[in-house]
């Protein structure tokens, strides 16, 4: 006859207890993580959707203000990075280049157009995108972010070399095209300078073949959304 010694029967209920237990804990630890991933990614989404849907209604602000404002010469493109480019078309507005050969000074005609396309920036409001877009920012808020814009003026410049005291290189003379664009609609506008951002890329963007130098010398002007962690200056 097998004897079995009650001790060991209890010994059992014991460690059958405290494992059960330790299941039903790592159970519960480990369906809080997903439900915390799961939420942390919801809300994640949300903040992208509302961050593209600012961005693309921008992009609709832009072709409805062009249209209004008979701006032909301006090419208006959505890109996925960088918000919405406007560029300048000299082939659009009788061939007038925007800068001669080897200058950053805005050529006469151009003037008047750029007045027009403050008028088309002003439009936007991007001063006050919190206020414009209230509806869609709850979920950027609660997520710890702010929405700010920013106008990113580029300069570029054919691929003739350049070599002047004044401009060593084309970095320098592209660079110094997109300040010149940068302080003429910053004085006419009421966005503040931190809202403003240059960049100059030289002769290596073209836009046409390399021999076509007019069309390459150009600025293009990329009004973007950015989103900013709060507490953390843009």
């Amino acid at each position: 006859m097998a004897l079995v010694k009650p001790s060991m029967g209890r010994g059992v209920d014991r460690e059958s207890l405290w494992l059960m237990t330790y299941i039903s804990l790592f159970t519960s630890l480990l369906a809080f993580f997903i439900l915390s991933v799961t939420m942390v990614e919801l809300e994640g989404s949300n903040v992208r959707r509302n961050f593209q849907k600012i961005q693309h209604d921008l992009y609709a602000q832009v072709l409805i203000n062009k249209k209004k404002l008979n701006l032909d010469w301006l090419e208006v493109e959505e890109t996925v990075s960088k918000g919405t480019r406007l560029t300048l078309r000299a082939d659009r507005l009788n061939n007038q280049e925007i800068f001669k050969k080897g200058s950053d000074k805005i050529n006469t005609p151009w003037l008047g157009e750029l007045q027009s396309l403050v008028i088309l920036i002003e439009q936007l409001n991007l001063q006050d995108l919190n206020t414009r877009y209230a509806n869609l920012l709850n979920d950027v808020e609660r997520a710890g972010f702010s929405i700010d814009a920013q106008l990113l003026i580029e300069g570029h410049t054919d691929a003739q070399p350049i070599v002047s005291a004044r401009f060593p290189s084309n970095w320098e003379l592209s660079t110094a095209r997109a300040l010149q664009v940068q302080q003429f609609l910053q004085s006419r506008t009421a966005l503040p300078a931190r809202q403003f951002a240059i960049a100059g890329l030289g002769s290596f963007r073209p836009v046409n073949k390399v021999t076509d130098y007019a069309s390459n010398r150009r600025v293009e002007i990329y009004i973007n959304a950015t989103l900013t962690a709060k507490g953390i200056a843009p």
